[in-house]
Protein backbone atom coordinates (compact mmCIF):
# COMPACT_ATOMS: atom_id res chain seq x y z
CA UNK A 1 0.00 0.00 0.00
CA UNK A 2 2.78 2.45 0.89
CA UNK A 3 4.11 2.29 -2.68
CA UNK A 4 0.95 3.91 -4.06
CA UNK A 5 0.89 7.73 -4.18
CA UNK A 6 -1.67 9.26 -1.82
CA UNK A 7 -3.72 12.36 -2.67
CA UNK A 8 -5.84 14.14 -0.08
CA UNK A 9 -8.21 16.97 -0.99
CA UNK A 10 -10.41 19.27 1.03
CA UNK A 11 -11.78 22.79 0.72
CA UNK A 12 -8.46 24.26 1.93
CA UNK A 13 -6.15 22.57 -0.58
CA UNK A 14 -4.42 19.40 -1.76
CA UNK A 15 -1.76 17.13 -0.26
CA UNK A 16 0.18 14.61 -2.37
CA UNK A 17 2.46 12.04 -0.72
CA UNK A 18 4.71 9.60 -2.58
CA UNK A 19 7.15 7.03 -1.19
CA UNK A 20 9.92 5.59 -3.35
CA UNK A 21 12.27 2.82 -2.33
CA UNK A 22 15.96 3.55 -2.74
CA UNK A 23 17.01 -0.04 -1.95
CA UNK A 24 16.06 -1.27 -5.43
CA UNK A 25 18.61 1.03 -7.04
CA UNK A 26 22.35 0.68 -7.64
CA UNK A 27 24.38 2.51 -4.97
CA UNK A 28 26.97 4.52 -6.90
CA UNK A 29 29.19 4.77 -3.82
CA UNK A 30 29.76 1.01 -4.05
CA UNK A 31 31.73 1.18 -7.30
CA UNK A 32 34.82 2.36 -5.45
CA UNK A 33 36.58 0.56 -2.59
CA UNK A 34 37.91 2.49 0.44
CA UNK A 35 41.43 2.39 -1.06
CA UNK A 36 40.22 4.16 -4.21
CA UNK A 37 40.29 1.08 -6.48
CA UNK A 38 37.20 0.06 -8.39
CA UNK A 39 34.98 -2.60 -6.78
CA UNK A 40 34.80 -4.89 -9.79
CA UNK A 41 31.39 -6.47 -9.12
CA UNK A 42 29.63 -3.14 -8.66
CA UNK A 43 31.67 -1.35 -11.32
CA UNK A 44 30.60 -4.00 -13.83
CA UNK A 45 26.94 -3.57 -12.85
CA UNK A 46 27.28 0.18 -13.27
CA UNK A 47 29.02 -0.20 -16.65
CA UNK A 48 26.23 -2.43 -17.97
CA UNK A 49 23.58 -0.08 -16.61
CA UNK A 50 25.22 2.96 -18.20
CA UNK A 51 25.46 1.11 -21.51
CA UNK A 52 21.79 0.13 -21.29
CA UNK A 53 20.95 3.81 -20.76
CA UNK A 54 23.22 4.91 -23.64
CA UNK A 55 25.58 6.71 -21.28
CA UNK A 56 29.37 6.70 -21.65
CA UNK A 57 31.39 4.47 -19.34
CA UNK A 58 33.86 7.38 -19.14
CA UNK A 59 31.51 8.80 -16.52
CA UNK A 60 32.56 5.99 -14.18
CA UNK A 61 36.18 7.12 -14.37
CA UNK A 62 35.07 10.60 -13.33
CA UNK A 63 32.93 9.22 -10.53
CA UNK A 64 35.67 6.90 -9.33
CA UNK A 65 38.10 9.81 -9.11
CA UNK A 66 35.56 11.98 -7.29
CA UNK A 67 34.86 9.33 -4.63
CA UNK A 68 38.27 7.66 -4.39
CA UNK A 69 41.36 8.92 -2.63
CA UNK A 70 43.64 8.01 -5.54
CA UNK A 71 46.10 10.73 -6.51
CA UNK A 72 46.39 9.99 -10.24
CA UNK A 73 43.26 10.54 -12.35
CA UNK A 74 41.90 7.68 -14.39
CA UNK A 75 42.08 7.95 -18.22
CA UNK A 76 38.71 9.70 -18.56
CA UNK A 77 38.50 10.94 -14.97
CA UNK A 78 39.47 14.11 -13.15
CA UNK A 79 41.04 15.17 -9.87
CA UNK A 80 41.44 18.56 -8.21
CA UNK A 81 43.79 19.81 -10.94
CA UNK A 82 40.80 19.72 -13.32
CA UNK A 83 38.17 21.09 -10.95
CA UNK A 84 40.50 23.83 -9.76
CA UNK A 85 40.42 25.39 -13.23
CA UNK A 86 36.64 25.68 -13.30
CA UNK A 87 34.73 28.84 -12.42
CA UNK A 88 34.19 28.79 -9.54
CA UNK A 89 37.04 26.38 -8.70
CA UNK A 90 36.66 23.53 -6.22
CA UNK A 91 38.45 20.33 -5.22
CA UNK A 92 37.62 16.70 -5.92
CA UNK A 93 35.89 15.29 -2.86
CA UNK A 94 37.85 12.09 -2.27
CA UNK A 95 34.94 10.59 -0.31
CA UNK A 96 31.51 9.08 -0.88
CA UNK A 97 28.63 11.02 -2.37
CA UNK A 98 26.37 12.35 0.39
CA UNK A 99 23.43 13.46 -1.78
CA UNK A 100 22.28 12.58 -5.27
CA UNK A 101 22.48 16.24 -6.31
CA UNK A 102 26.24 16.17 -5.66
CA UNK A 103 26.64 14.28 -8.93
CA UNK A 104 26.28 17.60 -10.74
CA UNK A 105 29.74 18.54 -9.44
CA UNK A 106 31.37 15.53 -11.10
CA UNK A 107 32.95 15.86 -14.55
CA UNK A 108 30.51 14.79 -17.30
CA UNK A 109 27.42 14.56 -15.10
CA UNK A 110 25.34 17.31 -16.67
CA UNK A 111 21.70 17.96 -15.77
CA UNK A 112 20.37 15.66 -18.52
CA UNK A 113 22.59 12.76 -17.44
CA UNK A 114 21.71 13.14 -13.77
CA UNK A 115 17.98 13.13 -14.52
CA UNK A 116 18.33 10.09 -16.79
CA UNK A 117 20.08 8.15 -14.03
CA UNK A 118 17.78 9.22 -11.20
CA UNK A 119 15.29 6.27 -11.35
CA UNK A 120 18.08 3.70 -11.30
CA UNK A 121 20.82 4.80 -8.89
CA UNK A 122 21.16 6.00 -5.32
CA UNK A 123 23.85 7.18 -2.91
CA UNK A 124 22.18 5.87 0.27
CA UNK A 125 23.18 2.63 1.98
CA UNK A 126 21.06 0.26 4.05
CA UNK A 127 23.93 -0.40 6.45
CA UNK A 128 25.60 2.60 8.15
CA UNK A 129 28.89 0.66 8.22
CA UNK A 130 30.92 2.44 5.50
CA UNK A 131 32.57 -0.77 4.29
CA UNK A 132 29.39 -2.87 4.13
CA UNK A 133 28.11 -3.84 0.69
CA UNK A 134 24.76 -2.38 -0.32
CA UNK A 135 22.46 -5.09 -1.66
CA UNK A 136 19.96 -4.34 -4.44
CA UNK A 137 16.38 -5.29 -3.58
CA UNK A 138 15.39 -7.71 -6.34
CA UNK A 139 11.71 -7.19 -5.50
CA UNK A 140 11.69 -3.51 -6.45
CA UNK A 141 14.67 -3.04 -8.77
CA UNK A 142 13.65 -1.59 -12.16
CA UNK A 143 14.17 -3.72 -15.27
CA UNK A 144 17.29 -1.79 -16.30
CA UNK A 145 19.02 -2.50 -12.99
CA UNK A 146 18.05 -6.19 -13.03
CA UNK A 147 19.43 -6.50 -16.57
CA UNK A 148 22.73 -5.01 -15.41
CA UNK A 149 23.19 -7.40 -12.47
CA UNK A 150 24.96 -10.07 -14.52
CA UNK A 151 26.74 -10.12 -17.87
CA UNK A 152 24.66 -13.10 -19.01
CA UNK A 153 21.32 -11.58 -18.01
CA UNK A 154 19.02 -11.26 -21.03
CA UNK A 155 15.88 -9.23 -21.60
CA UNK A 156 13.81 -12.41 -21.39
CA UNK A 157 15.38 -13.38 -18.05
CA UNK A 158 14.76 -9.87 -16.75
CA UNK A 159 11.11 -10.12 -17.75
CA UNK A 160 10.89 -13.53 -16.06
CA UNK A 161 12.01 -11.99 -12.76
CA UNK A 162 9.58 -9.09 -13.12
CA UNK A 163 6.67 -11.45 -13.77
CA UNK A 164 7.63 -13.84 -10.96
CA UNK A 165 7.82 -11.16 -8.29
CA UNK A 166 4.37 -9.80 -9.21
CA UNK A 167 2.73 -12.85 -7.69
CA UNK A 168 5.53 -14.31 -5.56
CA UNK A 169 7.70 -11.66 -3.88
CA UNK A 170 11.10 -13.09 -3.01
CA UNK A 171 11.66 -13.51 0.72
CA UNK A 172 15.36 -14.37 0.47
CA UNK A 173 18.02 -13.71 -2.18
CA UNK A 174 18.25 -17.48 -2.76
CA UNK A 175 14.60 -17.49 -3.87
CA UNK A 176 15.76 -16.22 -7.26
CA UNK A 177 16.90 -19.79 -7.88
CA UNK A 178 13.23 -20.82 -7.95
CA UNK A 179 12.71 -18.85 -11.14
CA UNK A 180 13.00 -21.14 -14.20
CA UNK A 181 16.27 -20.79 -16.07
CA UNK A 182 17.97 -18.71 -13.35
CA UNK A 183 20.15 -21.42 -11.80
CA UNK A 184 23.62 -20.25 -12.88
CA UNK A 185 22.91 -16.52 -12.80
CA UNK A 186 20.99 -16.85 -9.54
CA UNK A 187 24.04 -18.31 -7.83
CA UNK A 188 26.23 -15.44 -9.04
CA UNK A 189 23.68 -12.91 -7.82
CA UNK A 190 24.04 -14.03 -4.21
CA UNK A 191 25.90 -11.30 -2.34
CA UNK A 192 24.67 -8.63 -4.76
CA UNK A 193 20.92 -8.75 -4.18
CA UNK A 194 18.60 -8.51 -1.20
CA UNK A 195 14.88 -9.16 -0.82
CA UNK A 196 13.71 -6.28 1.34
CA UNK A 197 13.84 -2.53 1.42
CA UNK A 198 15.31 -0.39 4.18
CA UNK A 199 15.87 3.05 2.63
CA UNK A 200 12.94 5.12 1.41
CA UNK A 201 12.47 8.56 -0.15
CA UNK A 202 9.32 10.36 1.00
CA UNK A 203 8.05 13.40 -0.90
CA UNK A 204 5.01 15.46 0.07
CA UNK A 205 3.57 18.42 -1.79
CA UNK A 206 0.95 20.67 -0.22
CA UNK A 207 -1.01 23.21 -2.22
CA UNK A 208 -3.16 25.93 -0.64
CA UNK A 209 -4.59 28.38 -3.17
CA UNK A 210 -1.57 29.41 -5.27
CA UNK A 211 1.04 28.46 -2.66
CA UNK A 212 2.98 25.19 -2.89
CA UNK A 213 5.23 23.69 -0.21
CA UNK A 214 7.35 20.57 -0.83
CA UNK A 215 9.12 18.44 1.76
CA UNK A 216 11.42 15.59 0.74
CA UNK A 217 13.37 13.22 2.93
CA UNK A 218 15.32 9.95 2.73
CA UNK A 219 14.93 7.59 5.69
CA UNK A 220 16.87 4.50 6.77
CA UNK A 221 14.45 2.16 8.55
CA UNK A 222 16.83 -0.46 9.95
CA UNK A 223 16.48 1.18 13.37
CA UNK A 224 13.61 2.86 15.22
CA UNK A 225 13.03 5.70 15.00
CA UNK A 226 14.24 5.81 11.37
CA UNK A 227 17.46 7.69 10.60
CA UNK A 228 17.04 10.78 8.42
CA UNK A 229 19.71 10.68 5.71
CA UNK A 230 18.47 13.65 3.68
CA UNK A 231 15.95 16.44 4.19
CA UNK A 232 14.89 19.35 2.00
CA UNK A 233 12.04 21.83 2.12
CA UNK A 234 11.18 24.27 -0.63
Amino acid sequence: YWAKPVKLDDEKGTLNIAIEEESGKLNLNQIVQPNGAFNKDYYDIAARLFKKLNLSSDLLDSLGDWIGNNETPRPAGAKSSYYGKLKPPYAAKGAKLETYEELRLVKGFDAKTVEKLRPFVTVYAEDPNPIAQTLININTAPAEVIFALDEQMSDSMTERILEYRKTTPLKLPADVLNIPGMDAIGIRLQGKIGARGAVFRVRSQARVNDSIRVMEGVLRTTVFPPTVLYWREY
